[in-house]
């Protein structure tokens, strides 16, 4: 039987540590000359973001995990949660604010890394510019928001910079849900 050579597995593991600290470097080179991931990823492109800054209409729906599912443990997608309440028609004013707050990149933390589990979504915002709509999920567990449009979901972002308005609004538009006026930002 062939033991193995001490020096030849120190060797493996030394070039293995290497090779993960030049593409730890090189990762952060790339952000460092090209800044964080863009809004227009985020939300599928610059039509997308268009829908949302130029919305005519907002509203609002109350999700809730499908029954059986294991929130925080499944992997499930946006668009699998069912709606409970809703549409609530967001007033003007909260929504252009609304609007403006997820079309600031400062809203994101863009380096997060999570380890609260799967998101649960609560409450989508629909965005709506003629027959055109983009939704936005939001997990307020984790701070984490996901942007679809016709059942394609772009991107995931980190909201917990700028959570405070959204929390804020939330509990306006479904004052008499119990689960929602328990959010704490």
């Amino acid at each position: 039987m062939l033991e193995p050579d001490p020096q030849s597995f120190r060797f493996s593991l030394r070039r293995l540590l290497t090779i993960v600290v030049a593409i730890a470097v090189g990762v952060a080179l790339y952000q460092a000359a090209f800044g964080p991931p863009s809004m227009s990823r985020l939300f599928g492109g610059a039509e997308n973001l268009a829908i949302v800054r130029e919305s005519t209409r907002v509203e609002a729906y109350r999700l809730v995990p499908p029954p059986g599912s294991r929130p925080n443990e499944d992997d499930l997608s946006p668009f699998d949660f069912n709606v409970v309440a809703g549409p609530v028609v967001v007033p003007a004013e909260m929504a252009n604010d609304l609007a403006t707050t997820l079309l600031s990149p400062n809203t994101y933390d863009w380096d997060a890394a999570k380890a609260c589990g799967y998101p649960v979504y609560g409450v989508k915002l629909s965005f709506f510019r003629g027959n055109d709509r983009v939704d936005v999920f939001f997990c307020f567990q984790c701070a984490d928001l996901a942007v679809t449009r016709d059942g394609e979901k772009f991107g995931i972002g980190d909201f917990s910079p700028q959570e405070r308005p959204f929390v804020a609004a939330v509990k306006q538009l479904f004052s008499d849900d119990a689960g929602i006026q328990a959010i704490r930002p």
